[in-house]
């Protein structure tokens, strides 16, 4: 999806600091499908954090392809991140 971050839910504690420095700005949160829990899991950990505008996309990016919205590729930021720790 354009603009959009790869962020592994069980990564957001170390990722959200260095990858969403502004804890006010949007954030949303998907999986790939209604089925996966996963982004309510990381819309969660980011409260936590303090992040203070976050909301789930519940029907993710399989109702994005549906309806023919653009993606964008790019490289794996958490794998990034994890290379260079």
């Amino acid at each position: 999806m354009p603009g959009a971050v790869n962020m592994p839910h069980d990564q957001v504690g170390a990722l959200a600091p260095k990858l969403l420095p502004d804890k006010d700005a949007e954030v949303v949160v998907y999986c790939a499908n209604v089925q996966c829990q996963n982004s309510d899991i990381a819309a969660h950990r980011l409260a936590v954090l303090g992040y203070a505008n976050v909301s789930v996309y519940r029907d993710g990016k399989q109702d994005w392809e549906t309806a023919n919205l653009p993606f964008e590729s790019g490289t794996e930021v958490a794998a990034d991140h994890a290379a260079a720790a």
